[in-house]
């Protein structure tokens, strides 16, 4: 997006292969001489293998001041799709990292596509040709560059952690989190706490997080 960014391109098949060393910065030089490389690029690195490069991501991001966002696009299947997965939604609970995918083809696996958007809080399409393939990943750059938001939590004044509700559920907010999205936020409230009560729901929006919002139902 911009000079404040740096990139890298993962090649995996039967292993995986960073295309530099280090991540580069953003910029026209090496914007155009990754172009130039990735035009050399052909389709002969084996199987499907996802999850060391998976594990190498994480690593990178581990070590990173700033967010991570990744971008996965494959045309194939995989045999630890479940171990993939999990390993998505693990990294998304322990840093600020989102996953997209592209499903190129027919041959593509729906569930990891879906799942790795699913899991890795971002979203994904499928290309069948090459004339829909551009507005596609248009789609998915603008969606990662949204702000979304974290730490929420949704509790009682006089009763913390007694309500129960879906903000709460990690799994449930990755799916919903980003600020121009609409969501449902349901509560369960025990009898005993029903009275002189509110409702306090708090989070964070990514970028801006020396402030926390809060919002109070009487």
């Amino acid at each position: 997006p911009d000079n404040n960014s740096n990139f890298n391109v993962i090649s995996f098949g039967s292993e995986y292969m960073p295309l530099y060393e280090n991540c580069v910065v953003v910029n026209e030089e090496n914007i155009g001489k990754t172009i130039n490389q990735v035009y050399e690029f052909k389709a002969d690195t084996g199987g499907t293998e996802l999850k060391g490069a998976l594990q190498y991501i994480e690593s990178l991001a581990k070590n990173s001041v700033l967010g991570t966002r990744v971008f996965i696009l494959t045309d194939g299947s995989l045999f630890d799709t479940n171990d993939c997965l999990n390993q998505v939604q693990k990294t998304i609970s322990e840093m600020d990292i989102r996953y997209y995918s592209l499903g190129i083809g027919n041959g593509c696996s729906e569930a990891l596509i879906k799942g790795i958007a699913l899991k890795g809080a971002g979203e994904f399409e499928f290309s069948k040709n090459e004339l829909d393939m551009t507005e596609k990943v248009i789609h998915l750059l603008e969606s990662s560059m949204n702000n979304y938001l974290q730490n929420c939590k949704i509790s009682l004044s006089n009763y913390d952690d007694k309500i129960l509700s879906n903000i709460n559920d990690k799994e449930y907010l990755s799916q919903t989190q980003r600020i121009d999205k609409n969501f449902l936020i349901y509560g369960i409230i025990p009898k005993e706490a029903l009275g002189n009560n509110s409702i306090n729901i708090s989070y964070y929006i990514a970028n801006q997080k020396s402030k926390q919002i809060n919002h109070s139902i009487e």
